[in-house]
């Protein structure tokens, strides 16, 4: 797992697997009209998975065809 950096964008965490990245952005929340975590998932140039964890519950979902899961939920997850 690591910290990434793209055209001075950071990427909160990067998990990869020989054959496998994963991309994470971490937030309390993601105000409404607001694109700054997505926005930078989204520069990113490849197709590998990007998530949005979140500690309200209520606002989990999509944001810009990326997922936004609370955080309880993905700890509980297996994966990675």
């Amino acid at each position: 797992m690591s910290v990434g950096k793209l055209d001075g964008i950071e990427i909160d965490f990067v998990c990869t697997r020989t054959d496998d990245t994963h991309y994470y952005q971490v937030a309390y929340d993601i105000p409404k009209q607001s694109k700054r975590e997505s926005d930078s998932l989204l520069k990113i140039p490849d197709v590998y998975k990007k998530t949005i964890i979140i500690a309200n519950r209520m606002a989990k979902g999509n944001s810009d065809g990326i997922e936004v899961k609370y955080i309880i939920d993905f700890l509980l997850e297996k994966e990675f």
